[in-house]
């Protein structure tokens, strides 16, 4: 039996350092996505932050969620203290 069990880990570790590769990989590709979802991480707890869609640089993953989800892009981010031209507060 421990054979079995050694061999089930072995491959266990496999596809965690696969998935980790696959990661990384993802980052380098997604420069900004990966910085912000940090930056979400380390505000609100990892294992809060799910990301199920991201496109940077005309790589996509996931699928986006046309019902529930909020689109950066229709967001404004910035200092919300200063009035910008021509925008009514």
């Amino acid at each position: 039996m421990g054979s079995a069990v050694s061999d089930v880990v072995k491959r266990v570790q496999a596809m965690a350092e696969k998935a980790r590769a696959k990661s990384e990989e993802n980052r380098k590709k997604m420069p900004a996505v990966a910085a912000f979802v940090d930056e979400m991480k380390a505000a609100f707890g990892a294992d809060q932050v799910r990301v199920t869609f991201a496109s940077e640089n005309g790589v996509q993953l996931g699928t986006p969620d046309t019902e529930r989800g909020i689109k950066l892009s229709d967001c404004v981010i910035g200092d919300f203290s200063k009035k910008e031209k021509g925008r009514k507060v």
